[in-house]
């Protein structure tokens, strides 16, 4: 997959205006560090092959995903009578996040975000947040949750929910499946972490990953500031 010079551009001028850092930036627009990285040193895209995702009509396609946040991928390439890679190829060329994040959300947006915070139409509302795992109201240190502070699900940790760092998380990993009930709100890190997996999945992993450290603690214990 090439990325055009436009949308380079575009990236680093997003990075460059709100001072994001590359960790941010890579969590923003979806795209892995060390791409980023080899963008700062050459801009220019090495290609050799025309694009099949310019049979789309990009703007289009963006006033698609804003009309039908919730539509499939397949629904999409039916619609635009293309395959469902391209519609997949298409969207990766222009700022669309398949991670909805609650930084700047829409008011078509509200419904995923009334998972955590039922009742919420607007910034101006301060409902309590719940707890995503029991759908209680919850609380931090004896207190209530209130908007915009939300418990990850996957971590426990207390974050603001408008800021970068808080994204949207598919439950059973199925990327494609884009249903307000298998969305969950989870930190980045958590979502880097979870990927395409589901929850049983990474636990597993984790369960391998802590006891490989452990394993090897003494050469690691310590080092970290």
């Amino acid at each position: 997959m090439v990325y055009s010079r436009e949308l380079r551009e575009h990236i680093f001028k997003v990075k460059d205006d709100e001072g994001l850092t590359f960790e941010e930036t890579s969590s923003r627009f979806h795209i892995s560090m060390r791409s980023l990285f080899r963008w700062q040193q050459r801009i220019e895209p090495q290609t050799h092959h025309k694009k099949r995702s310019r049979m789309i009509d990009l703007e289009k396609l963006a006033e698609n995903v804003e009309q039908h946040p919730d539509w499939y991928q397949k629904e999409r390439a039916n619609h635009f009578g293309v395959s469902q890679p391209s519609i997949w190829a298409a969207i990766k060329e222009f700022p669309i996040s398949h991670k909805k994040t609650l930084k700047h959300p829409n008011q078509k947006v509200w419904s995923y975000i009334g998972k955590v915070f039922p009742g919420i139409k607007s910034e101006k509302d301060t409902p309590q947040a719940v707890n995503q795992w029991t759908g209680d109201l919850d609380q931090h240190e004896g207190k209530p949750l209130m908007f915009p502070y939300m418990r990850c699900k996957i971590s426990g940790d207390i974050y603001n929910a408008k800021g970068s760092d808080v994204q949207a998380d598919h439950i059973n990993g199925d990327r494609l499946d884009n249903r307000v009930d298998n969305f969950s709100f989870v930190h980045s890190v958590c979502n880097y972490m979870k990927g395409q997996m589901s929850y049983k999945q990474l636990y597993e992993k984790i369960c391998k990953v802590k006891t490989n450290l452990e394993k090897y603690k003494e050469f690691w214990n310590g080092q970290e500031k």
